[in-house]
């Protein structure tokens, strides 16, 4: 995760931009430098932006990650049909997240929430 954290180190811990990192009491440049798994380097994160839309598992990945955390629980088989649904207004979406995170919480697994076994 540290690798893709690095595209991201530009913005601080509330979302703002920062180009200078005052870590330690002093201020030294932003180091966005980051590679992923299969060893391409990427510059911040337009950079990275870019590489991850290319890759034909983001989408998934991303959806499958979202309805976990959302719903607090791993997708399983009866959360396939929800998933494939998702992916698709994902991609409909030129892959915005905010979409994402709409039709997740218009879908069936979100509105019908089951409580934990007792």
């Amino acid at each position: 995760m540290d690798n893709l954290g690095f595209g991201l180190e530009r913005f601080d811990a509330i979302g703002a931009w920062r180009d200078l990192d005052h870590t330690g009491g002093r201020a030294a440049p932003v180091d966005d430098v980051g590679t992923l798994p299969d060893c391409t380097t990427f510059h911040g994160p337009a950079e990275l932006a870019a590489l991850l839309k290319d890759d034909p598992a983001f989408p998934a990945c991303t959806v499958q990650q979202l309805f976990t955390c959302a719903l607090g629980r791993a997708p399983d088989a009866g959360d396939r049909c929800a998933l494939e649904d998702l992916e698709a207004a994902f991609e409909d979406s030129d892959h915005r997240f905010p979409a994402l995170v709409q039709a997740l919480i218009a879908s069936p697994p979100f509105r019908m929430r089951r409580g934990e076994p007792e």
